[in-house]
C-alpha cells in the first residue's frame, strides 16, 4: 500500500584508506512512482485481503452452523432425557411390585425378568442420554467458550443431580 506514494532514502557512508584518507558521503534518493505508482504491488496487496476476509467468513460461517446444529441436538436430547426420566419411577415401582409379586409366587420368572429389564434398559438409556446431554454441553463449550460463571465443578454437580434419581438399588 505505500508503494504508491513517493519513498525517501537517505544514507551517509564513510570509508577510510591505507593513506589515511577519510571520506564520508551522503546521499538521499527520492522515488517517485510516475507510471505504474505500484499498482501491481497494491492489487497483489488487496486481493489477499480480500482472500482472507472471505476465509473468515466462511469460518464464522460453519462455526455458526456447527452451533445452531449442536443447540438443536441439544434441545431435542433434553427433551427425549425429560421424558425418558419421567417413565422411570413408574418403571421403578412396576419392577419392585413384579419381585415382590415374584416372590410371593404370584408371577412367572419370566414375566419378573421382562419387568426388571424394562427398568434397568431405560435407566440405562437414561444415563446414556445424559451422557450425551453433557458431551454436547462440552461441544457448545468448545465452539462458544463457557458461559460466564460455569465451572468444570458446576458441571459435575450438574450432573449428579441429574442422574442420582435413576441411581437407586435395582430389584
Amino acid at each position: 500500500m505505500l508503494g504508491q506514494f513517493p519513498g525517501v532514502e537517505a544514507k551517509v557512508r564513510g570509508a577510510r584508506g591505507t593513506d589515511r584518507v577519510r571520506t564520508l558521503g551522503v546521499s538521499i534518493g527520492l522515488r517517485l512512482p510516475f507510471f505504474d505508482r505500484n499498482r501491481g504491488a497494491i492489487a497483489v496487496e488487496e486481493a489477499t485481503r480480500e482472500r482472507l476476509r472471505l476465509e473468515y467468513r466462511a469460518r464464522l460461517a460453519r462455526a455458526e452452523g456447527d452451533v445452531h446444529r449442536l443447540w438443536t441436538e441439544d434441545r431435542l436430547a433434553q427433551a427425549d432425557l425429560r421424558k425418558l426420566r419421567e417413565g422411570l419411577p413408574e418403571l421403578e415401582s412396576a419392577a419392585w411390585d413384579a419381585d415382590r409379586a415374584y416372590d410371593s409366587q404370584d408371577l412367572t420368572g419370566p414375566v419378573r425378568l421382562g419387568t426388571v429389564d424394562a427398568y434397568l434398559r431405560s435407566a440405562y438409556d437414561a444415563e446414556d442420554r445424559t451422557q450425551g446431554v453433557l458431551e454436547t454441553c462440552v461441544a457448545l463449550q468448545t465452539v462458544l467458550g463457557p458461559p460466564p460463571g460455569l465451572s468444570l465443578r458446576a458441571l459435575r454437580s450438574a450432573q449428579g443431580r441429574g442422574a442420582g434419581a435413576e441411581r437407586s438399588r435395582a430389584p
